[in-house]
């Protein structure tokens, strides 16, 4: 089920007995978790009729005794079983998820990973519970989850600044919404987020980054390319290891550009994943970067990635280095 009808689910009192909330991300079991948590018992219900496990501490017996255990001047006994995926005796609840007890509110948050659907206890969880499992946002889609995030919060951002947050945060969507929650204390709701603010908020260069340099690389500035290169050599928040996969999606895009049949704005805007007016960037950019160019350039970045991370690089060599040496072959 969609997270954000599991939320309005409980918003409106309509309670399962049973959530299990798994997968890679873990950003909407916690959200989940937490909202199950904060809203599903009122605060003075609380003390006598929440518990809450960590899976590697829980012991099966008080785990079982705690779910059978009838609500204290409340309709329902809620338990949470957090970190789940530490918790050795999972296969143990096969009955208890048979037929879960209707004056307990079971939520399970099992993190980073999958549960096993082949088991068949997770036959029991399918038919009895409300489930929700939470994928990885691919590294090319985390702008687009940017920019919808905002929009569900009541703000817009400009697909530059989405860029930006996305190549200096990265994958880990807890740490992209705190970034983001500081950009909504200073902005008004309906108003657009833009480089400049981050700049002050948040500490990423408006000039100096990822899509910058690929932006010169494209139209073949020189100076403009090793100008950000030498600020990346002296902020040292920006090594090889990090700022090679920030470019690598670019060169991806490129290359499917490249091997598109449909040449059209709109139909390169929903190939790439950028919004119509940006596709222009990516044409001119493939002016130069041709098919072998491209795959020239993406076996390059897997290369000096190896080198970044001490296999085949020279003895000593600076990450400064690597990147020059790296954009150098690049553009020849």
């Amino acid at each position: 089920m969609d997270y954000r009808d599991i939320i309005k689910q409980i918003q409106n009192k309509n309670f399962k007995n049973l959530y299990v909330f798994d997968g890679e991300e873990t950003f909407y079991t916690d959200l989940l978790t937490e909202f199950a948590e904060n809203n599903i018992l009122d605060e003075a219900e609380k003390d006598f009729n929440m518990t809450i496990f960590y899976g590697k501490d829980t012991n099966i017996g008080d785990l079982y005794g705690t779910l059978k255990r009838y609500p204290m001047m409340a309709n329902y006994n809620l338990v949470i079983l957090k970190e789940a995926q530490s918790f050795d005796k999972f296969a143990e609840l096969e009955n208890y998820f048979k037929e879960p007890s209707p004056t307990t509110i079971f939520v399970v948050s099992y993190k980073y990973k999958k549960l096993d659907k082949r088991r068949t206890y997770y036959k029991h969880i399918a038919k009895n519970a409300i489930t929700h499992t939470s994928e990885k946002v691919r590294e090319d889609k985390i702008p687009e989850w940017i920019s919808q995030y905002c929009s569900e919060n009541g703000y817009k951002i400009d697909y530059k600044s989405s860029q930006m947050i996305a190549e200096f945060i990265g994958t880990n969507l807890s740490n992209i919404v705190n970034e983001l929650k500081k950009l909504f204390i200073i902005t008004l709701k309906g108003e657009t987020i833009t480089p400049s603010s981050i700049e002050r908020n948040i500490g990423i260069s408006i000039d100096y980054n990822a899509f910058e340099l690929t932006k010169a690389l494209s139209n073949r500035d020189i100076n403009k390319v090793f100008a950000i290169l030498k600020y990346f050599d002296s902020n040292k928040d920006n090594p090889p290891q990090k700022v090679i996969p920030m470019i690598y999606p670019y060169f991806n895009k490129l290359l499917k550009l490249n091997l598109s049949n449909d040449k059209s704005p709109n139909g390169l805007a929903k190939l790439l994943g950028v919004p119509p007016f940006f596709v222009n960037e990516y044409i001119k950019a493939a002016n130069f970067f041709n098919i072998q160019r491209t795959i020239r350039a993406i076996g390059i970045l897997r290369e000096y990635d190896l080198k970044s991370k001490g296999l085949g690089a020279t003895a000593n060599i600076s990450d400064g280095d690597i990147l020059k040496e790296m954009i150098i072959k690049i553009i020849q």
